[in-house]
């Protein structure tokens, strides 16, 4: 039986060594693998993936999320909110099935919050997520920042009561008032750029209460940084996969199915007690 990360650019994967460990430890036929993507080859790639037996689904990520919607029959999450990172193949039917799970990841980790006002940045596949979790939250504020308007548009298409701004202006905005939560949806801070970071100070980010970056290549961004040095609650990027695999694995047809969520409940565990 197979998976797949369908990306972009190559590089190790936290999903791969999970899915890996875990194979091992239950005795399970099962790989895991990374399927680097270039856009030019991305209609075969969906072909070849349909026309393997032993593929069962695979996971969706950067700049796939939300190109990928067109073709998969999606749920009510997906239709929701527009991105997918989830895919189930049926080889019978010979279609793909669309899930969103990367909401239920950033839900989590905030559902025992007190969350009035948000900002997310970022208005990628991630981005959508992020804000319908929030709005399932009961969010009354979310005010969302990106480079580019157009992309921002788009998602404010969705998800009207959001307000938009340029990316340029975060850190005038978080000083100028509280805001309960900070989370970023975009790469910077990912390896191989971990000094990268969202342009905010150490000043603004103590006027946040909690903030969340999903990236966790590396676990400890340099905003994660920032955010701890200015007295924020952190939340990790590893919170979301993890829960967003356990989410994958009830949609996936595969065997041992309680035994593969336990152990990534064993993981988050052990990440809890670092």
């Amino acid at each position: 039986m197979r998976l797949y990360l369908l990306k972009q650019k190559p590089g190790p994967g936290m999903s791969k060594k999970m899915f890996d460990s875990i194979s091992k430890q239950l005795e399970l036929n099962l790989e895991y693998n990374n399927l680097v993507t270039p856009e030019d080859y991305y209609e075969k790639v969906l072909g070849k993936l349909m026309e393997d037996p032993e593929v069962v689904g695979f996971n969706v990520t950067i700049p796939y999320k939300v190109k990928i919607r067109s073709d998969v029959f999606a749920d009510e999450d997906v239709l929701a909110c527009g991105a997918v990172n989830c895919v189930r193949v049926d080889h019978v039917k010979r279609r793909f099935f669309g899930y969103n799970t990367d909401w239920k990841g950033i839900y989590g980790p905030l559902q025992s919050k007190t969350i009035r006002s948000a900002v997310v940045a970022g208005a990628g596949g991630a981005s959508r997520a992020a804000i319908y979790a929030l709005e399932k939250l009961n969010v009354e504020s979310i005010q969302l920042f990106n480079r580019t308007k157009k992309s921002a548009e788009e998602i404010q298409e969705i998800f009207p009561a959001i307000k938009i701004h340029s990316l340029e202006d975060l850190d005038q905005h978080l000083n100028a008032q509280n805001t309960d939560l900070l989370i970023n949806t975009t790469p910077l801070g990912m390896n191989p750029n971990p000094r990268s970071c969202l342009p905010v100070s150490t000043k603004a980010l103590q006027k946040c209460a909690i903030v969340f970056d999903i990236v966790y290549k590396p676990l400890q961004t340099k905003l994660l940084t920032l955010a701890k040095n200015a007295g924020c609650e952190c939340i990790n990027g590893l919170e979301m996969l993890i829960q967003q695999h356990i989410e994958n694995v009830k949609i996936w047809d595969l065997p041992k199915k309680e035994q593969i969520i336990d152990s990534f409940k064993t993981f988050k565990r052990a990440y809890e007690v670092l």
